[in-house]
């Protein structure tokens, strides 16, 4: 039986602070179905892959650059990577420190439930696109995006998934997933 019990709260004000790094993003914005989404591309560039990952950002959205910067890592490891921009160009940092009583929780509450509408066709644009029949998906979510890499661990196609910080969660949630194999003992 599914419990929906609250294991993540939403996000709040430690959210929203972040030490903003410095470098130059190596990737790209591309229109993949209805969203925009940042993809960083590996060493080998090709028109289909073998290995796709699947970044759902923070609050900060892949317009921020340490989300580019870390997208643009996982890349250079040999991953297709894609950030989709579910907050339609309308990060919280956009908001954070330059509106007097900036209300968190009225911003995100919106903003999930269109992200809600928008990821999974964003997903099947992702696979018709990039995707083979041998290639391997994994997702990484953060704060924001921990909803959405549980709702792909939900599903069979995703091999590997982790989420740091999540936010949104509740224990039905991890009664979905379908895949635990513990801790990570190898490389996808």
């Amino acid at each position: 039986m599914d419990s929906d019990r609250v294991l993540a709260a939403p996000p709040g004000k430690c959210c929203t602070k972040a030490v903003q790094h410095s470098g130059t993003p190596r990737g790209v914005w591309e229109s993949i179905g209805t969203m925009n989404a940042y993809v960083s591309h590996p060493p080998e560039r090709k028109q289909q892959y073998e290995r796709i990952m699947l970044f759902f950002p923070d609050v900060f959205g892949p317009t921020y650059i340490n989300n580019q910067l870390l997208m643009d890592y996982f890349a250079s490891h040999g991953y297709l990577v894609l950030g989709p921009d579910y907050f339609e160009g309308d990060p919280v940092h956009h908001h954070v420190g330059l509106e007097p009583g900036f209300d968190v929780k009225k911003w995100y509450e919106p903003k999930r439930e269109r992200a809600n509408d928008l990821v999974p066709p964003w997903i099947e644009a992702v696979k018709e696109l990039y995707g083979t029949e041998k290639t391997k998906y994994v997702a990484v979510g953060y704060c924001f995006g921990a909803p959405d890499l549980f709702n792909c661990a939900a599903s069979e196609w995703l091999v590997s998934a982790a989420v740091a910080h999540p936010a949104l969660l509740t224990e039905g949630h991890f009664r979905r997933v379908k895949r635990w194999s513990g801790p990570a003992s190898g490389r996808v």
